[in-house]
């Protein structure tokens, strides 16, 4: 789950660093939406998964590696 107090967040973008297809998923956010989403994605092998929130016109990013174990979930 992502959750950003940015005033006026438009959308919230996924991307995990080492997938062969790096950009999960983008979600548009419609005026007076909370900054919020929860979504299950699957990764093949341990990497930084990447966030970029776009509000107003600025874009923010952050990133946190997650672990992946083997035959489950991380």
């Amino acid at each position: 789950s992502i959750t950003t107090k940015l005033p006026a967040a438009a959308s919230i973008t996924l991307l995990v660093e080492k997938n062969p297809n790096p950009f999960i998923a983008r979600f548009n956010l419609g005026p007076g939406c909370s900054g919020f989403i929860a979504t299950r994605i699957k990764m093949a092998q341990p990497s930084d998964i990447i966030v970029i929130v776009q509000s107003g016109e600025k874009l923010y990013s952050t990133r946190k590696f997650v672990e992946v174990i083997a035959g489950g979930c991380g």
